[in-house]
């Protein structure tokens, strides 16, 4: 299990450029007031992901934006925001996936379709490499 206590966010340095991805659709129903807390312009765009639980069990889907520090997506699974988790992102530029623990820091419910959307935030250890 991972120890979320010893990680902070992380912008990595090997974000591709997400040009030639699809743009997304789907948009949360947000609840005044929000406050704004994003350091990184986000890109509307799908990339694969996939997510692992601190319990094990995977969740297969695609972004709904990214940026350097991060990424929302939507879910039927209950995820808590606090919840560190693993994902791995296929972004077609390279063949080999980006892995990295991310921290799910924000949840919204999606009227009445069952999913979510979420926000997770990159981590990094101490010493300023990723997680793994």
């Amino acid at each position: 299990m991972v120890n979320s206590a010893e990680y902070e966010p992380l912008a990595p340095a090997s974000v591709p450029v997400f040009e030639r991805l699809p743009k997304s659709s789907l948009q949360p129903e947000l609840r005044e007031p929000f406050q704004e807390r994003r350091q990184h312009a986000r890109l509307d765009y799908k990339v694969p992901v996939m997510l692992t639980d601190a319990t094990g069990a995977h969740d297969h889907f695609v972004t709904e934006n990214v940026s350097k520090g991060g990424f929302a997506f939507a879910s039927e699974r209950l995820y808590i925001p606090g919840e560190v988790a693993r994902v791995s992102i296929r972004c077609g530029c390279s063949t080999q996936a980006l892995q990295a623990n991310v921290r799910i820091v924000r949840r919204e419910e999606l009227g009445k379709t069952g999913r979510r959307f979420y926000a997770a935030t990159y981590l990094r250890t101490d010493n300023g490499t990723i997680s793994k």
